[in-house]
Order: structure tokens, then C-alpha cells, then sequence
């Protein structure tokens, strides 16, 4: 859930700050903005376990990707080819 509310924020930022115009408005800004606020609405209901757990996936995460990277110094085979 986490991702989708930061998705949501970064199309704000990057698209509708960049393209700027009356035409971007409902796609880049409105639809976006409408997507973060339910899913902080969603994510605001959580358990505390829900978040404790969360956390220690997203922490899991990042040493797995850590150590796949040496250190984040290397770009992982699967991302290289981007």
C-alpha cells in the first residue's frame, strides 16, 4: 500500500509539475490525488502488527537488494538491461 501512495504522489510531481496546461489537470493531478487519498485513508486503518510487519519486509528488502548489489554499488542483472 505503501507504493501505490507514493506512485500516486510521484505522478503528481513528475508528470503535472512537467506538463503544466489545463488538459493535464484531471489525468496528472485530480485522479492522482484522489488515488493517495484513499489509499491513505486505507493505509491510516492499519493494525499496529500490519506495520510492524511491514516494515520488517521493507527492511528484509533492503538487505536482500544490499547484498545483491554489493553494496548498492553494482546495478542488479535484472535492472540492466532497463
Amino acid at each position: 500500500m505503501t507504493a501505490f501512495l507514493l506512485l500516486n504522489a510521484t505522478v503528481v510531481v513528475y508528470f503535472y509539475f512537467r506538463q503544466r496546461g489545463y488538459r493535464h489537470i484531471f489525468k496528472y493531478l485530480l485522479l492522482p490525488l484522489c488515488g493517495f487519498v484513499v489509499i491513505g485513508y486505507v493505509w491510516l486503518g492499519f493494525d499496529r502488527t500490519t506495520f510492524i510487519f511491514g516494515f520488517c519486509w521493507m527492511a528484509l528488502g533492503i538487505v536482500i537488494g544490499a547484498v545483491k548489489s554489493k553494496g548498492y554499488r553494482e546495478v542488479p542483472p535484472t535492472l540492466r538491461d532497463l
